[in-house]
């Protein structure tokens, strides 16, 4: 399977892979296939929308990067129901307000996708 990822992330996306099915049994391999490819719930009032990439491509879109315009951002995620849409998979560290709601990106610990390289671990703390 193709990860579909930047070409200069792609050796260290299969070598990572590869170590996974080195690491993880069959019925772990088996357990993470069945998890839903997004997640909703509320937290103190607030309600949370979880996805990898993208709510339009759960697994592969890489639009939703810090430089995205407002109007991509927002279509991008009009859909979703929740205030707060965690994402993932470009790896660059953002946090956005786009109308009512807060696009965030925690970066990445380990294949950072910041210019310094350096890694990324947030910290949200919602507040009224």
């Amino acid at each position: 399977m193709d990860c579909r990822c930047a070409p200069s992330s792609k050796p260290l996306a299969e070598a990572t892979r590869a170590r996974h099915r080195e690491q993880l049994t069959l019925e772990q391999i088996a357990f993470l296939g069945e998890l839903p490819p997004t997640a909703s719930t509320s937290l103190d009032g607030r309600t949370l929308f979880a996805v990898h990439a993208s709510p339009h491509d759960h697994f592969y879109r890489y639009t939703l990067t810090p430089g995205a315009a407002d109007q991509l951002v927002a279509e991008e995620t009009d859909d979703v129901d929740a205030e707060y849409v965690l994402l993932g998979h470009t790896h660059l560290p953002m946090i956005r307000r786009v109308g009512e709601r807060v696009v965030v990106n925690p970066g990445s610990v380990g294949q950072r996708g910041t210019a310094t390289r350096e890694p990324a671990m947030p910290s949200l703390k919602m507040t009224r």
